[in-house]
């Protein structure tokens, strides 16, 4: 008889490999989304991706709205 048993620690493999894969199926299938709606997806994800680090201003604007507190005057 067939007995499943649960492991008591995930293989070392699969710690890295998730979130690799988990990146890499978000690319195709965003880049298959956004082919879907007649965009270009190398485009699209240049401008997710690339351009919010493209100068110091973005990445100032990128600190301002991944702040915690919000200082209202």
């Amino acid at each position: 008889m067939i007995r499943i048993q649960a492991r008591t620690e995930p293989s070392s493999l699969m710690k890295v490999a998730s979130p690799l894969l988990a990146i890499l199926l978000t690319l195709i299938f965003g880049g298959i989304l956004f082919s879907a709606i007649g965009k270009s997806p190398s485009q699209a994800l240049h401008v997710l991706l690339i351009a919010p680090l493209a100068d110091s201003y973005n990445i100032g604007e990128m600190f301002v709205k991944m702040s915690l507190f919000c200082f209202v005057q």
